[in-house]
């Protein structure tokens, strides 16, 4: 029933009585009481009074909704993926203070997302990305849950008439709570200081995560002579009782009996992998375990410069993530653009443009989309599809899964043999191998698998060039006729030859 019409907004009674009770409705009606006040002070001109009243501003806090709302912190960091998305959107926004945006809440916001980005950098925890028009799409594993998160590109952000700001406000002060309660929790977990130092020259020039970086507890502060002696003797005394509870437990051994064997833990994880290593779920895991140890890795070792014009957040972030060492164009880069150490160079320009030199030629000359396609595929892509100037392959989504859509790109079948062929080039260290992963035993069918994979690559190159399959195949066609009638025309010379011979 609706008693006052069906325009009107009914609440049960039970929910009104449990919001009468809640902390910050006392805090909203100070507030009212203190806006009162002010306006009044203003409008006699007492201007005095009111910046003495502003002075005893009432302030609130959120940190109790972050209890109720989350029991555990693991409930926390599952629902970072619209707090993160929000604060995006923020970061990238210009103050306006007609539509109510504060300077100070867009400053808040980059800084705190800065925070987290370089968590996942020091964790390597990052697992999938995909750029589309919208941004950067992020996906990242912290504490068994897999966060999402959306990241604008670069640009001057237009700011919608029919967007009102002030509601977005509102989740966003409730966001900027959980993310700095997060953000606190999980560098607090690994043993940084939180919030991390900032190198302000860094910081200053080029903004964002790379002028960050997080310091252990420990060093905090620099501790005096007195207390570094104090430490090490306790250290010491530590140490001491720890050894002489170790003696007496050895001693208990001794006594009992020592006769019976107990299983060790290699026999444990044989019995374990004896049971369950057919099972599908460990299959899985296993699965995940290795495509994680790949993806931290797969730059490791790798020296990598990033051109101006370049996007530097987000291609840093993927290098720094995977085991790489970063450099840019521009002030306070930590390499210069003619170190020999640099083994890849990231450029976004046609080869024509370039300023060759010498020092080019002893490194990989890329364009960005070689960093994300390899990150997705968890190993090395070849870089000859990725030079300057060349048409790129497409970039696909990691986040689509193929196999349940009923269409896997040629790029992903492309990609998915690579794989499959560098596992086995590991297993077996070398060799060639078919479709389903076997070693080929006989040089015909060696041959004929690798007459097929350069014919699957020249349809590749041909649908990159834009060359319709049927055209294509016309032309495939056309050279086999061709080759076949010349074939058939030196075998018949070859013939006509053998007989003169028995004739003469």
């Amino acid at each position: 029933r609706k008693p006052k019409g069906k325009d009107k907004t009914y609440y049960h009674a039970k929910d009104i009585k449990f919001l009468s009770h809640e902390p910050l409705l006392n805090k909203f009606r100070e507030l009212k009481i203190f806006m009162k006040k002010v306006k009044k002070a203003l409008g006699r001109k007492q201007k005095e009074v009111a910046k003495s009243l502003e002075k005893n501003k009432p302030t609130y806090t959120l940190t109790h909704l972050l209890k109720e709302r989350y029991p555990t912190f693991v409930d926390a960091i599952r629902d970072l993926d619209d707090a993160l998305c929000t604060l995006a959107v923020f970061a990238a926004l210009p103050a306006n203070d007609t539509r109510e945006v504060p300077a100070d809440v867009i400053q808040e916001s980059a800084k705190l997302l800065d925070e987290f980005h370089m968590y996942i950098i020091k964790q390597q925890a990052l697992r999938k990305v995909f750029v589309s028009i919208k941004g950067y799409y992020f996906q990242a594993e912290l504490l068994g849950q897999r966060i999402t998160w959306l990241v604008p590109h670069q640009f001057a952000q237009n700011m919608p008439a029919e967007v009102d700001f002030r509601v977005l406000l509102t989740f966003l002060e409730f966001y900027r709570t959980a993310v700095k309660f997060s953000n606190f929790k999980l560098y607090s977990m690994n043993g940084y200081a939180y919030p991390p130092r900032t190198n302000k020259r860094i910081a200053d020039s080029t903004g964002g995560f790379l002028g960050l970086y997080p310091v252990n507890e420990g060093q905090k502060g620099l501790k005096t002579e007195a207390e570094k002696k104090k430490e090490k003797k306790q250290q010491q005394e530590k140490a001491q009782k720890m050894d002489a509870s170790l003696e007496k437990k050895l001693k208990e051994i001794d006594e009992d009996d020592g006769d019976e064997e107990t299983p060790s833990e290699t026999d444990g994880a044989e019995q374990t992998e004896e049971d369950f290593g057919d099972a599908e779920e460990v299959k899985k895991m296993m699965a995940h375990k290795e495509e994680t140890k790949a993806i931290r890795q797969l730059f490791k070792g790798l020296v990598v410069f990033v051109n101006r014009e370049v996007p530097r957040g987000p291609t840093s972030f993927l290098v720094q993530t995977c085991g790489g060492t970063i450099g840019w164009q521009g002030e306070h880069s930590p390499l210069k653009e003619d170190d020999p150490r640099i083994t890849h160079q990231i450029v976004d320009r046609p080869i024509e443009t370039l300023a060759l030199q010498p020092y080019h030629s002893k490194r990989e000359l890329v364009q960005p989309q070689w960093v994300f396609d390899s990150l997705n595929a968890a190993f090395l892509l070849p870089t000859h599809m990725y030079a300057p100037g060349k048409p790129l392959p497409p970039h696909l989504s990691p986040f689509v899964d193929d196999q349940k859509e009923g269409y896997v790109p040629r790029q992903k079948q492309l990609i998915d043999r690579m794989m499959r062929e560098r596992r086995e080039g590991e297993k077996e260290q070398g060799g060639i191998v078919n479709e389903d992963g076997e070693e080929l035993d006989s040089d015909a069918e060696a041959d004929e698998v690798a007459e097929a994979e350069r014919k699957f690559q020249q349809e590749v190159s041909k649908e990159s060039e834009g060359v319709w399959h049927s055209e294509a195949a016309k032309e495939e066609g056309g050279k086999k006729k061709r080759k076949q009638s010349e074939t058939a025309s030196a075998s018949t010379a070859v013939k006509a030859q053998e007989k003169k011979r028995k004739i003469a």
